[in-house]
Formats: structure tokens, C-alpha cells, sequence
């Protein structure tokens, strides 16, 4: 990638992240898909870099990109994940980082282990890791919020009005990489024409009726309403029980880059303490910190579902997110 090349000609990193980035991959489960592998690592990489500023270790923001999910065990709530990415640099101290000093080490560690859990360190280069992740969300339908970047740039970024066409920009400059079995041999290209036009042929009817009730779909609030209004519902979606709710508003949100669309639910549970309310959901999944509320994020990547609940500071009033992507 050029962009990534470009970071050693300018002599800014002295970590091999190409080969970190070789590493992590050859790693990977290929059946979990690339909601957190390596084209999600490239972005996060490319988001760091845009947030580097004097006084932060760009090395270990770039490594950080390549191992943070390095070692999730699915796509959806696995709480660890960054604890193991933590031990796994213990592993490769001495090969794939052994240019880096010990203090960057330790940044390196502590950055992967917080990094689902924890909203700000104060710490510029930690920090700047949390927001170069977080600012890759769109990819799952959810648009970052500048009360939850733990960097003033971070925020900044994600508070532009702009920052759909940007995120739309640094998806293509990241993708921008050659695929050589396109380019493998010509023997294969006359029989891949003929397939692929058979295929246009008969797919286009399906197409075309596909992108019709997708449109219908999108204009239809109730329809929409009705994917996540009760707690059997968002069960269904995501895994998560919740206690009963009463739905006291529903917004319906617009359409995202990568994902179908984004509504919200406004919802006030019953037979809940706020403690109750609040333990239940944090022993679930990962979750930031914040001054007025707290956000669950749930996901079920086999339905390309996501439910995010932003919940009132001592209260049982929430607003309920749901993306489908």
C-alpha cells in the first residue's frame, strides 16, 4: 500500500508493520470474515497516522492497528480479546518487535488490553490508538461520537460535518491494492467472461428486485420499527435478553456508508434497578465509560446485525441502537 510504504521512506516508524501486518493476517480465521481483520487493521492504521501528533510514538500506534483483534475468537462479544493480544506480545517481543524499547512495549500492551474497556488513559500515544479503532466504525453501521474519543483530534475529526465523504475516502485509499489473481493468466479469461455473462443474465431480474425491497425497506418506519421493538426481538438479533421495556419514542436514522440503516429506540426498562440494569448489561460486553451515560455494544456478525445501548447515568431510561450492516 502506498500510503503504508510511504510511513518507512519517511523514516516516521521503525517497526516492520508490513510484516507485522503479514503476521497478523497469516493468523487470522479466514471464516470470521473481515468485520475485524485486516482491512479493518489497515484502516485503523491510516486513522492513527491522520491522528499522530508531536509528543505521541507512532510506532506503537502502527502495531497496534495490526495486533489489537489480532486475537478475537469471534466478531462479537469476546471481552478478552484484548487481554490476549497483550500476552501475544510477550510471544513476539524479541522477533517481529524487537526494535522497540521496552517503555514502548509496555504502551503497546496496555493500549490492545483497554481498548474495548476503557473511554480515555490520558496517555497521547494509548489514547490515539483508542480513536484511530474507533473512528473505523462506520464499517458496522454505527457512527462515532466526539463525547466518546478520548483525543481532542479524534473528536474534531468525527464531529465534521464531512466525516461520512472523509471515512468514504480513507475506505478507498486503504482498499487501493493490487488482487494478482486477477492477473494470474489469460486461459482463464474467456471461460470467466462467458460464466460471468450467463450469470448477469439471469441474476438481473433478482437484482433488480432486491434493490426494490431494499428501497421499500428503507422508507418503511414501521417495518423498520418492528425489527427491534421488543426484547424477544433484539434477542433474536444479537443474542442479548433484556429485561421489558416500554418504548417511549422511535427515531428512525439514516441510511450509513456500509451498513442499511441506523434507528433508535427510546426505552424506559421495568422491574429493573439502575445497578441491576447496569451490571446486567456490563457483564455482557465491552463497553466505554462516559460522563453522562454508558454504551453496550452487542453483535451478531452471522446476521450482520449490531445493538448498541446508551444508558442514563443512574437511571433505567436508555436509548437502544440498531444497525444492520
Amino acid at each position: 500500500m502506498r500510503w503504508l510504504r510511504n510511513i518507512f521512506r519517511d523514516g516516521h516508524s521503525n517497526v516492520d508493520v508490513e510484516a507485522l501486518r503479514r503476521f497478523s493476517d497469516s493468523r487470522w480465521p479466514k471464516e470470521m470474515g473481515r468485520t475485524h481483520g485486516v482491512e479493518h487493521w489497515d484502516r485503523v492504521a491510516r486513522f492513527g497516522q491522520l491522528l499522530y501528533k508531536e509528543g505521541a510514538d507512532l510506532d506503537v500506534i502502527l502495531a497496534f492497528a495490526y495486533l489489537h483483534d489480532s486475537e478475537r475468537m469471534n466478531n462479537g462479544h469476546d471481552i478478552d480479546h484484548g487481554k490476549r493480544a497483550s500476552c501475544l506480545i510477550d510471544t513476539i517481543r524479541h522477533t517481529k518487535l524487537q526494535d522497540m524499547t521496552d517503555e514502548q512495549i509496555a504502551k503497546l500492551k496496555k493500549a490492545c488490553e483497554l481498548h474495548t474497556i476503557t473511554h480515555r488513559t490520558g496517555d497521547l500515544t494509548i489514547d490515539i490508538c483508542f480513536d484511530a479503532d474507533r473512528m473505523d466504525l462506520p464499517r458496522v453501521g454505527i457512527t462515532p461520537l466526539p463525547q466518546r474519543m478520548a483525543t481532542p483530534q479524534g473528536a474534531e475529526l468525527v464531529a465534521n460535518p464531512h466525516y461520512e465523504d472523509f471515512y468514504r475516502k480513507i475506505v478507498r485509499e486503504t482498499n487501493n491494492k493490487t488482487i494478482a489473481t486477477m492477473t494470474s493468466g489469460t486461459k482463464w479469461g474467456l471461460g470467466c467472461l462467458v460464466v460471468c455473462i450467463l450469470l448477469g443474465v439471469g441474476l438481473v431480474g433478482f437484482i433488480f428486485l432486491a434493490f426494490n425491497e431494499r428501497a421499500e425497506f428503507e422508507s418503511n418506519p414501521e417495518k423498520r420499527r418492528a425489527l427491534f421493538d421488543t426484547p424477544d426481538k433484539i434477542e433474536k438479533l444479537s443474542g442479548l435478553r433484556l429485561p421489558d421495556f416500554e418504548v417511549l419514542e422511535y427515531k428512525m436514522g439514516e441510511t450509513m456508508i456500509t451498513g442499511d440503516a441506523i434507528d433508535t429506540l427510546v426505552v424506559a426498562f421495568q422491574d429493573v434497578t439502575p445497578d441491576s440494569l447496569y451490571h446486567l448489561l456490563s457483564n455482557a460486553a465491552g463497553w466505554y465509560t462516559m460522563s453522562d451515560s454508558l454504551t453496550f455494544q452487542y453483535a451478531n456478525t452471522e446476521k450482520r446485525y449490531t445493538v448498541d445501548i446508551l444508558l442514563e447515568d443512574s437511571s433505567t431510561h436508555a436509548e437502544i441502537l440498531h444497525a444492520r450492516w
